[in-house]
C-alpha cells in the first residue's frame, strides 16, 4: 500500500562497510573497519563479532558454511574463518589490490581487480586461473541463479562467464558508465547500477540490453 513497515531494528554501533545473508537466509555478515559482525535473523541479535586489525570490505559463507573475509587493500586477499576462527587458509594476494569479491556456490573464490584481471581460486586456496577479457577495472563481481560469473567493468562492458568451460558473452553497455553492482531480478533480469546514477535492465536469457533509468549518484543495489 506505498509505505514501508519496519519489522525489527538492531543497533550495531558501525558504520558498515557492506553487508550479506548467508543463503539459508539465518545469518547476515555486517563488516566494518574493525572487522565483522554476524546478526541472528530471528534472535534479532549480535550473536558473534570478530575483530580484525584491518578493515573488512566485504565477506560470504562458502558450501561449507565458513566465511571468507574479503580486505581490498592493504592485506589484499581474502581469509576463510569457521566457527572456532581464523582456519589459515587464504587466496592469493592480489597486489594491486581489488574491488570485487565473490564466493561460488561450490566454493571457489572470485575477486575483480583493479589490474583489469579477475582471479580465481579454489576453497583451499590454491590459485586456478586468470580472466583477462577485461580492458577495464574490474568493480563488481556476482554469481547468478544459473552458477554463471558476472563480471562488471569501469568502461561498461559486462560479461558472463560459464564457470565449468569458462566460455565468455560480453555486453558493451550503450551509455558506455562505470559498472558499480550487478543484481538478478526473478532470474529474468540483470539490473545493472553505474557510478553515475544510471540503471540498465539485461535480459538474463538473451543477454541483451534493455530499458535504462537516470537518477542522480551512485546506484550500489
Amino acid at each position: 500500500s506505498g509505505f514501508l513497515i519496519p519489522q525489527w531494528t538492531i543497533d550495531l554501533n558501525v558504520s558498515a562497510n557492506s553487508a550479506r545473508l548467508d543463503s539459508a537466509q539465518q545469518l547476515t555478515v555486517v563488516c566494518h573497519d574493525s572487522g565483522v559482525l554476524i546478526v541472528h535473523m530471528d534472535l534479532q541479535i549480535a550473536n558473534r563479532n570478530i575483530s580484525t586489525l584491518d578493515a573488512v570490505n566485504d565477506a560470504d559463507w562458502d558450501d561449507d558454511g565458513d566465511l571468507w573475509l574479503a580486505y581490498y587493500a592493504g592485506r589484499r586477499r581474502a581469509e576463510e574463518i569457521d566457527s572456532e576462527g581464523p582456519t589459515g587458509v587464504v587466496s592469493p594476494q592480489i597486489s594491486t589490490g581489488f574491488n570485487g569479491f565473490e564466493v561460488l556456490s561450490d566454493g571457489r573464490v572470485v575477486v575483480g581487480a583493479y589490474d583489469k584481471k579477475v582471479y580465481v581460486s579454489e576453497n583451499d586456496g590454491t590459485f586456478l586461473r586468470t580472466l583477462t577479457d577485461s580492458t577495464a577495472i574490474v568493480n563488481t563481481v556476482m554469481e547468478d541463479h544459473n552458477g554463471d560469473l558476472m563480471v562488471g567493468t569501469a568502461n561498461g562492458k559486462l560479461f558472463r562467464y560459464n564457470t565449468t568451460s569458462w566460455t565468455v558473452e560480453t555486453l558493451s553497455l550503450t551509455h558506455g558508465s562505470s559498472i558499480v553492482s550487478i543484481e538478478e531480478f526473478d532470474n529474468s533480469t540483470y539490473h545493472i547500477g553505474t557510478q553515475n546514477g544510471r540503471l540498465t535492465q539485461v535480459d538474463v536469457t538473451g543477454f541483451s540490453e534493455g530499458d535504462t533509468y537516470a537518477s542522480s549518484g551512485r546506484v550500489i543495489g
